[in-house]
């Protein structure tokens, strides 16, 4: 049984190398220094093998074939892959087409579920309706049997006596008259009596229709801003007052607004006491509360034109002639007001002031000072200046300088500026530093 095998074996690599190789006529066998023949039949390739003295296949007995000894080993393929086994013999089986999860009868496997399986859980979903049921269907605890049921039996009686112990339902509660009233209705003898706890918590009521509240014992809490005897005489309560359709009668500082019709009023007479809250005045005299406005009619002897005799202004006796300021009725000149002359007599020098810029510089970014204090008050002010800048007069204390003028290159000449007496005045550049000439400046008064 081994050499058939192992002979059959043997064929099958020649055969395999052989099929594998290309010739034309022969093959070349240099051990042998023979040369080994094909023959070509139907399109394929074949060697001629001549078997010296043949083979003698005899009969193979496999024995019983039912036994695992006699048994040939085989191993079941796809021609790629080589079936899988477990150590006890049994084929392993890979469900990679399986569909997981829920699917139809159809498309399900069967199953048993085990004797001994345990509760399931069962969630109900839709309505159940549980007919035909045999054997013994357990009750939740406390359920009614017929043994509780039994007890039941004579005591539920129809005539609405009042008999012990009796059980009845809504519509058999009642007395001797008749079945109790349910639901909204008048109070009648059949009306059910009930009485709220002690800790019964508020019951919110809606109102509907008129509360008439009368007989009302203990306190009754108002709601808030009520009017209450405190309110009433403290002035804090305030009323609203409507005519009869309803509209609101206003009021002007504290005082009713009315309107008087014009039927019925010609010629009536009315005393008026007091105007605005104060007593009228009447005749001459000083103006005052009490004394109403008055608009003077356009047809009056005090019409546009009309000529004036005025001796006061502003309370004080008018007068002509040159006075003081305070004494001056203030006027304001005219935008189309020509040159006013003005004569200049009698300034008096007051004093000066040089600076020579190559000693004390004047730059673009600080003041210098040029007098601490004024002596006196100023009205004329003469400039000359030679350095060829452009410079600007202060007044004010250091660091807080107001400019006030510009001074020209070879200076202003003589120009009219009041300054007051102590007043501080410096000099800044404009154009550029001003390191040589100088500055003169003459106060007069």
């Amino acid at each position: 049984m081994n050499s058939l095998r192992k002979i059959i074996a043997g064929l099958i690599l020649c055969f395999a190398f052989i099929s594998a190789v290309s010739f034309a006529d022969s093959l070349f066998l240099p051990n042998l220094n023979k040369s080994v023949t094909g023959t070509s039949a139907a399109g394929h390739n074949g060697l001629d093998v001549n078997l010296l003295g043949g083979i003698t296949i005899g009969s193979v007995n496999q024995g019983s074939p039912t036994t695992i000894g006699n048994a040939w080993p085989v191993k079941p393929t796809d021609g790629t892959n080589i079936q899988a086994f477990t150590a006890s013999g049994e084929a392993k089986v890979d469900l990679t087409s399986f569909a997981k999860g829920q699917a139809t009868m159809a498309n399900s496997f069967p199953v048993v579920i085990s004797s001994d399986q345990s509760v399931i859980p069962a969630s109900q979903s839709g309505t159940w309706n549980i007919t035909n049921v045999s054997g013994t269907v357990s009750l939740p605890t406390g359920a009614s049997t017929e043994a509780t049921l039994s007890t039941l039996s004579g005591k539920v009686a129809n005539n609405y006596g009042a008999a012990s112990g009796a059980v009845r339902v809504a519509s058999q509660v009642g007395n001797s008259i008749g079945a109790a009233d349910f639901g909204a209705g008048t109070t009648s003898a059949q009306t059910l009596r009930v009485v709220l706890p002690t800790d019964q918590t508020a019951i919110p009521a809606s109102q509907s229709g008129t509360w008439n509240i009368t007989n009302v014992s203990g306190t009754v809490s108002l709601p808030t801003g009520a009017a209450t005897s405190a309110n009433q005489t403290n002035a804090s309560q305030k009323t609203q007052v409507v005519d009869g359709s309803g509209n609101v009668i206003s009021s002007t500082l504290n005082a009713m607004d009315v309107n008087l019709k014009t039927s019925g009023l010609s010629n009536l007479s009315t005393n008026v006491a007091q105007f605005g809250g104060s007593a009228v005045v009447t005749g001459t005299g000083v103006s005052g509360g009490g004394i109403p406005r008055v608009t003077i009619s356009n047809d009056s002897s005090l019409a546009a034109h009309q000529s004036t005799n005025v001796d006061q202004i502003g309370g004080s006796t008018l007068s002509f002639g040159s006075k003081t300021s305070a004494n001056s009725i203030p006027v304001v000149i005219a935008s189309d007001q020509g040159a006013i002359p003005e004569t200049v007599n009698g300034n008096t020098p007051l004093q000066f002031v040089r600076n020579d810029y190559s000693i004390t510089n004047v730059t673009t970014g600080a003041y210098v000072q040029l007098i601490a204090s004024t002596s006196g008050t100023t009205n004329v002010i003469e400039i000359f200046d030679s350095s060829g800048q452009t410079l600007k007069i202060a007044f004010g204390a250091a660091g807080f300088e107001v400019d006030q003028f510009i001074v020209f290159p070879g200076g202003n000449g003589r120009i009219t500026c009041k300054i007051a007496s102590g007043t501080r005045v410096s000099i800044k550049a404009l154009s550029g530093t001003a390191s040589t000439g100088e500055i003169d400046i003459n106060l007069h008064t």
